[in-house]
């Protein structure tokens, strides 16, 4: 299993907006696998973090090439860019255990 984690800088005043987005359009995309949406409590404020679960790399890829051509996304992505800040992550990471 793969886990792919972004961390996105939200501007100040618009993490719940950015959550409402995600409340709102997350249900109209095909995602393979699980997806959880946090917002910090505690350490670095104004961030949000999506937690997207992949069974493999080649889901991961093809998943976001297809997320990345989509007319979902040409409409989404003005309005969510317009309120992240630059900086943020995007990382992956292979399950080994559970426990």
């Amino acid at each position: 299993m793969i886990m792919n984690r972004r961390t996105f800088k939200i501007q100040i005043g618009e993490v719940e907006h950015a959550i409402e987005m995600l409340r709102t359009e997350g249900p109209k995309v095909n995602f393979p696998g699980p997806v959880r949406v946090y917002h910090t409590l505690t350490g670095e404020f104004n961030q949000i973090i999506i937690e997207y679960e992949f069974p493999d790399l080649a889901t991961y890829d093809a998943f976001w090439q297809e997320w990345s051509a989509s007319e979902l996304a040409a409409a989404f992505m003005p309005g969510w860019n317009a309120i992240n800040l630059p900086g943020g992550s995007n990382e992956l990471f292979f399950k080994e255990i559970e426990l």
